[in-house]
């Protein structure tokens, strides 16, 4: 299982914004990712994330879990089945019983700048419905 700290801030442009170039361009992604949660959402409610991501044929789980101002990030290879029971474990105290059900798919076109240690990202993300972007 990798591990990762992960310090996160998420701006919202104005509608026609581009991003300047900023630091050394990073090659263009796009992955689609289901997200994982109880019915009433427990997980996202107190900045919990599952989600499974594939990305060129690699295919990981990724959990991020609260940890002050930063997230921890475990990911896990593995097919979307299910949950791999080395995560789920990690949610017990959050789910209380509760099953986790896919409650979201998306796609995420990503462009990338590498400056000075941190990354900037640009993302474009659509809301699937099966093939469909909803």
């Amino acid at each position: 299982m990798r591990e990762t700290v992960e310090r996160e801030l998420k701006l919202v442009p104005p509608d026609g914004f581009t991003l300047p170039p900023l630091g050394r361009e990073l090659p263009p992604r796009t992955f689609v990712s289901a997200y994982f949660d109880t019915p009433d959402l427990r997980l996202a409610s107190r900045g919990v994330t599952l989600r499974h991501r594939v990305e060129d044929g690699t295919r990981l789980w990724q959990l991020k879990l609260p940890h002050g101002a930063s997230r921890i990030e475990l990911e896990v290879a593995g097919t979307p089945a299910r949950p791999p029971a080395e995560l789920v474990g990690l949610l017990a105290a959050y789910l209380r019983g509760s099953k986790l059900q896919r409650v979201a798919r998306l796609r995420t076109r990503r462009r990338a700048q590498l400056l000075d240690g941190a990354e900037i990202l640009d993302d474009a993300v659509a809301v699937l419905d099966g093939q469909r972007i909803v």
